[in-house]
């Protein structure tokens, strides 16, 4: 089994894409798929396939972080040492899978991101992610890198293989994210651990993009400009120097918010931002 690989899907049970990401993997060589999510999936799409896995149960409350955890725990406690991290809004192309397999093999990798393309069309929509660490701000690359493998600082776990080992030494995703960063701070992790990030140009996977979770949402203002003040926060420095991050991690997520919702959604940015500049470590 230890060859095999276990695809994680944390999930909206509703989601209209849920069946043909399950599919689009099923086809390829799997050993287990678990859906992470709240209720049942509307779709069972792999039982009776001879992969393994099933339905994990987590509360309504549990952000990506959390249902990814649960979900790569169990993989790993089955006995899987690579797991695919998945949204429920894509589809792994043919071959995607067996390049991310050899992205993760080469030495000193401990995750592979897959390119993600547009839903409908072979369009780049993202290739990795730049981190500013002075002021917390990220860069999507839309570069495409052919089939080869490149270093980055982050990427997404939209399509993202992990090492298992490097998983469990790193704690897995912080779950103080509810959504959205989660990503980025384990890939940031994972790289001052001296390990390697990598994108796999040979690996595909189409991407609606707020599929199941739309990024022109007061929800989705509230969870961005939050998670980006407790990225700031989380990447470290003297008091002075966070402060500054934090502050100005606040203005990008309210932003974003500008720019995604225009002013009506300036309340909900501004509630999450102050969210994020309050939050404490639990007791």
């Amino acid at each position: 089994m230890s060859s095999s690989i276990a695809v994680v899907i944390p999930a909206d049970p509703r989601s209209p894409y849920l069946s043909d990401a399950i599919s689009a993997v099923l086809q390829q060589d799997i050993g287990a798929v678990y859906v992470v999510s709240e209720q049942p999936p509307a779709a069972m799409s792999w039982e009776g396939s001879n992969s393994t896995g099933g339905w994990i149960q987590v509360a309504p409350e549990c952000g990506f972080g959390a249902r990814a955890n649960a979900g790569i725990s169990s993989a790993l406690a089955d006995g899987f040492q690579q797991v695919l991290l998945l949204n429920d809004d894509t589809k792994v192309l043919d071959g995607s899978l067996q390049a991310l397999r050899e992205a993760l093999a080469a030495p000193g990798v401990a995750v592979a991101g897959a390119i993600l393309e547009e839903w409908s069309e072979d369009a780049v929509q993202l290739s990795g992610i730049e981190v500013h660490r002075a002021s917390a701000r990220i860069c999507v690359r839309r570069d495409d890198p052919g089939r080869d493998c490149q270093p980055r600082d982050a990427v997404s776990g939209a399509a993202m293989l992990l090492d298992g080992v490097t998983w469990e030494q790193l704690g897995g995703f912080c779950e103080d994210f509810t959504f959205y960063f989660e990503d980025i701070d384990y890939c940031l992790r994972v790289r001052e651990a001296g390990s390697k990030v990598v994108i796999c140009g040979g690996a595909r996977v189409r991407h609606h993009g707020g599929g199941t979770r739309s990024h022109r949402s007061h929800d989705a203002a509230w969870h961005v400009a939050r998670s980006q003040v407790l990225f700031a926060r989380r990447l470290g420095g003297g008091a002075l120097a966070r402060s500054g991050r934090m502050l100005s991690a606040a203005a990008l997520g309210i932003g974003w918010t500008l720019r995604k919702l225009g002013p009506s959604g300036l309340p909900a940015g501004a509630r999450g931002a102050v969210s994020g500049l309050l939050w404490s470590p639990p007791a």
